[in-house]
């Protein structure tokens, strides 16, 4: 598919021509191509030339940073609001200290020896091999919300 691309972009046997369409290269919606992508596009024409034995050097294209965007207390909210009870807990429980899900559940999560009501806190393991993490202070609403979850559940410490 990629070297249809190239075809229909400049002739596969001119590599010059090639590199500069690659360069040059914008998708569908007029926006131009990712750097990952052209070096998805100049992979594949290396190995045309590498089985038609055509001299190219390949040009190197450093992928862009992409940074994740953490979503806004209103979007918590909103998600927490809409979600039922176990789950609904669970991201509020994120939200607030910023753990992993790992970290919540599952055989590293929280267990109801880790939640201290009376210092309003919770202290979590470590997903990674690093040192221990501190105890994360949790607003009121939380520790009332994670009480009566462990009450309803009959759950022990």
């Amino acid at each position: 598919m990629n070297l249809k691309i190239l075809a229909h972009l400049a002739n596969l046997e001119e590599p010059e021509k090639i590199e500069l369409a690659i360069a040059r290269y914008i998708k569908r919606n007029k926006q131009p191509a990712s750097n990952s992508y052209k070096s998805k596009l100049c992979e594949c024409y290396q190995y045309f030339c590498k089985f038609y034995k055509i001299q190219w050097e390949k040009p190197k294209y450093t992928p862009e940073e992409r940074s994740i965007i953490p979503p806004t207390e209103k979007q918590v909210t909103m998600l927490i609001a809409s979600a039922k009870n176990p789950l609904s807990l669970k991201i509020q429980l994120a939200g607030e200290t910023g753990l992993r899900p790992i970290e919540i559940q599952g055989d590293k999560g929280l267990k109801v020896t880790d939640i201290h009501t009376e210092q309003k806190s919770i202290t979590a393991l470590s997903a990674k091999s690093c040192n221990a993490r501190p105890p994360i202070k949790i607003s009121d609403e939380l520790i009332t919300r994670l009480t009566a979850y462990i009450s309803t559940k009959k759950l022990k410490g």
